[in-house]
């Protein structure tokens, strides 16, 4: 029996499906169920075993056959925190007042930073009986310090009163300039753009110390867990971010897709990107072998960048991705269906499930709509502002009446997004952020073409053979990792653009969705290439390494 275990130490509340990780999963364990003498464990915290069991279930993959390996209970901040999570708009505050107000925020940050490493370790505590005789102490000293606690809470309210005139004003003042009013969801974004920065990164330090110091000790429960597992000689980590795996005893074998900084430091320089690198030079110095996909980190990334071995890297390329199996299912077939009449059902499902607080997209006729599409995240490298001012020139230059249909949720980049409102795109670039794996099939299909602008990618872009493989052809920009993998110069010289180019990415976009079938018909070659490359033989090559790397490397 090959034993394959595969750690994920995924934050409470991040979906697995908006990372590659998650995707990458999807493909290999559906490759490595096909072996039936592989037995796979995945290890997660308690807080994120429902998490794992519905991504699975969504992408058909049997439950039943993989073993959860999980800590008991969920801790109490997790449970407090879900009760009280609510979508309150973004408040901000006056110039004037915070600075009345930082003498006292700095009295009160002192206090709570006393009173943190108790309340984090009573949160995290997962035994009732103990959490309940900790936080009667507690409500004891609360008691005794109540007349402090009683002024604390006075200042704070005197602030939020202050706060919510200040938005109030502002709030009406923004639905004027923009003149959007018929779309609540769009004022709300706008309005959270003008929240103070500082208040904003309070915010998220807090957030990220209480997440932090609540992840060590979860995830320490988790690997002395692992680390009584003598039957798994090996694990699997899917992310360069945890350098808590170094608590393993046992192998651990990384995956690195890629470290992007290195080849955009300027993008990468920011606090949040700083705590980034350090995790990922942690998780490097503690891990005994990479897995990547291409040369080009293996070389660039990996070797010059952080001096690892070569001998301890491993390139296994990806599969291609197959998103057909979406179609035709058993009631499609009985009745005849069309592929573009059930693409088009399973978007207004879709509609019905998740679009009803949308006053746009609600009642939206997807049939009607011709459009561009580009499935990611949204990242600085993926050129995503290049892409959209590419968008603008072809509808309002050259007149091309198409729409731009994106997954990334580009109101968390303040850039792009008042590129499109300025620009009052608001209702030609779609966003369709998250959706699951059937809705991004059928969006493939009904896309005129898809695009990819990205500056890089650590393997051959996954868009590519998850929209051919639907119907649809695609251009890309023409960065090192895909013309490697394009052999054919007349190929590349339909299908692949400059992306820092502006002109030549319209010329190629306006191209293409004029001679869609004629570009579907050149790239039928290519596809085929990758086509070969099949998720079983990816996961075989994983299998084959993480069972024998004790053996080999020993």
């Amino acid at each position: 029996m090959k034993k394959i275990g595969i750690f994920l130490a995924f934050a409470p509340e991040q979906p697995i499906k908006n990372h590659g990780i998650g995707r990458l999963l999807t493909f290999m364990l559906g490759g490595m169920l096909q072996d039936e003498s592989a037995s796979i464990v995945i290890a997660t915290p308690a807080w994120y075993k429902k998490a794992i069991i519905a991504f699975l279930t969504e992408h058909d993959i049997d439950v039943k056959r993989i073993e959860l390996l999980t800590t008991t209970g969920i801790p109490y901040l997790l449970r407090i925190q879900k009760l009280f999570t609510s979508s309150k708009t973004t408040r901000t505050e006056p110039a004037i007042q915070q600075k009345v107000a930082g003498k006292i925020d700095r009295i009160l940050n002192k206090i709570v930073h006393k009173l943190f490493n108790l309340f984090i370790g009573w949160m995290s505590l997962s035994s009732t009986p103990l959490f309940f005789g900790i936080g009667f102490l507690l409500v004891v000293l609360g008691i005794f310090f109540s007349p402090l606690i009683l002024a604390a809470l006075a200042f704070l309210a005197s602030r939020s009163f202050f706060t919510r005139i200040y938005n109030w004003l502002r709030y009406r003042v923004i639905r004027r300039v923009f003149g959007i009013i018929s779309n609540n969801r769009f004022i709300h974004r706008i309005n959270t753009f003008f929240s103070d920065p500082l208040k904003e990164l309070r915010r998220n330090m807090m957030a990220q110390k209480i997440y932090s110091e609540l992840r060590v000790r979860e995830l320490r429960r988790l690997t002395d867990l692992i680390n009584k597992r003598a039957d798994i000689t090996t694990w699997f980590v899917p992310s360069l971010f945890w350098p808590e795996v170094g608590a393993i005893h046992a192998k651990k074998v990384v995956a690195a897709p890629d470290a992007v900084f290195v080849d955009f430091p300027s993008e990468f320089s920011d606090r949040s990107s700083a705590l980034a690198f350090n995790r990922t030079a942690e998780t490097i110095a503690v891990a005994d072998h990479f897995i990547c996909y291409s040369d080009y980190v293996k070389e660039k990334h990996l070797i010059d960048s952080f001096a690892i071995e070569a001998e301890k890297i491993t390139v296994i390329p990806h599969g291609a991705i197959d998103l057909s199996h979406y179609f035709g299912k058993n009631s499609a077939k009985k009745t005849g269906i069309s592929r573009r009449d059930e693409a088009l059902q399973i978007l207004r499902d879709y509609q019905k499930q998740s679009l009803q607080n949308d006053s746009y997209l609600c009642d939206y006729d997807f049939s009607s709509m011709r459009y561009i599409f580009y499935s990611s995240q949204m990242r600085p490298y993926k050129n995503i502002l290049k892409l959209v001012q590419a968008y603008e020139t072809l509808l309002r230059k050259r007149f091309v009446n198409i729409k731009l249909v994106l997954t990334a949720d580009i109101t968390s980049d303040y850039t792009v997004y008042e590129y499109v409102l300025r620009k009052r795109l608001q209702f030609d670039v779609i966003l369709l952020p998250n959706v699951p794996g059937k809705v991004l099939a059928a969006l493939n299909h009904l896309a005129i073409c898809a695009i990819n602008p990205s500056l890089f990618e650590g393997g051959f872009p996954f868009t590519f053979t998850e929209a051919y493989s639907v119907g649809t052809p695609s251009i890309m920009s023409g960065i090192s990792v895909v013309t490697s993998a394009i052999e054919d110069i007349e190929l590349q010289k339909n299908m692949l653009f400059d992306p820092y180019n502006l002109d030549d990415m319209v010329n190629k976009i306006e191209w293409a969705v004029k001679n869609r079938d004629t570009l579907f018909k050149l790239q039928e070659t290519l596809y085929q290439q990758f086509n070969q490359r099949t998720w079983r033989i990816v996961a075989k090559e994983y299998v084959n390494l993480l069972t024998h790397f004790t053996v080999q490397y020993a």
